[in-house]
């Protein structure tokens, strides 16, 4: 089952989560009684398990959720094999019971080496419809809103599988960066965050990039307040209308963790295509880097003004 076959679970990494949809077929609304039982299967070393249950207490209409966050224990940090469990959960339906059961089986490994895990960052993915977020590519007339965020999984899967065939283990963030050990990781990917990084997650990072050899690499596509303001639109299903909450990526946020680096990224928005060794790469929508450090390693191309054809054009 893609992707969580794509990748095996380890000691010290963060928690895969399985969401599982729960349809009863008995009636149109019920409840889970009791809590779900997590039951490790000792002969297939389900010791090595360590879960964590949330779910929907009310199945209304038809469906509910049991998301299992699975860890492996630290003592398992050199273990190499399969380990499985199963979970119980009791689902009454007006005044019957039934009992369902959900086995699985996960590949473990030894913990991979720091310069193998890279972590990506999740957390500051939003997406339409809870908010008005534009799409990453202005090219894209026929779909202006971004519906899927950037995650490893989707619009970033070809990096995903670039990387996994390279030996590189990638585990995906939703949580503050504080949360996590950042000394475990060799670099950590930022792809257009639409969030604010709060100050105590900066200098978690400007520490873990100076003292723990930690490596950080931001994506960033457009931003420009005059082109957020010219997007609005009128929402069909709320009847209102809405504005952008922010570009295809927060640079004014983006910008105050890069700046401790040296780094900030402006609102001019290139387009075009340039060479990079033997490749041709298609650069859509994009940020300029308007500074950078002294001796900093720095690329040059010749790309459009996206912003000037898209008013003279509209």
């Amino acid at each position: 089952m893609w992707p969580y076959c794509s990748q095996p679970i380890y000691s010290d990494g963060l928690p895969t989560i399985f969401n599982i949809t729960i349809f009863n077929g008995y009636g149109i609304g019920g409840e889970i009684i009791d809590e779900p039982i997590f039951e490790p299967f000792e002969d297939d070393n389900g010791a090595f398990l360590d879960v964590h249950l949330e779910y929907s207490h009310k199945i209304w209409p038809w469906s509910g959720y049991l998301a299992i966050f699975i860890k492996v224990k630290p003592e398992a940090s050199n273990f190499n094999g399969t380990s499985s469990a199963q979970i119980r959960l009791k689902v009454k339906t007006t005044n019957k019971i039934h009992e369902t059961i959900f086995k699985f089986r996960v590949k473990i490994i030894p913990t991979p080496l720091k310069s193998q895990r890279i972590l990506w960052d999740q957390f500051r993915q939003m997406r339409y419809p809870p908010g008005y977020f534009a799409r990453d590519n202005l090219e894209q007339k026929n779909s202006p809103l971004d519906w899927n965020a950037d995650h490893p999984h989707t619009n970033f899967k070809d990096l995903y599988e670039h990387l996994r065939g390279n030996g590189y283990f990638i585990e995906i963030s939703g949580y503050p960066l504080t949360c996590t050990n950042l000394s475990s990781y060799s670099m950590l990917f930022i792809v257009d965050p639409e969030e604010e990084y709060f100050p105590a997650e900066i200098k978690a990072i400007q520490k873990a990039v100076k003292n723990d050899n930690f490596n950080v690499i931001a994506f960033a596509d457009w931003f420009n307040s005059t082109l957020i303001k010219k997007i609005q639109f009128m929402d069909d299903n709320t009847g209102k209308l809405w504005f952008p909450e922010t570009g295809g990526c927060n640079i004014p946020a983006l910008n105050s963790l890069l700046n401790v680096f040296g780094f900030a990224f402006g609102d001019v928005i290139l387009n075009g295509k340039f060479e990079f060794g033997e490749s041709i790469i298609n650069f859509s929508s994009g940020s300029t880097l308007i500074k950078a450090p002294k001796n900093a390693k720095l690329g040059m191309a010749k790309l459009n003004d996206i912003v000037s054809l898209f008013f003279f054009c509209n």
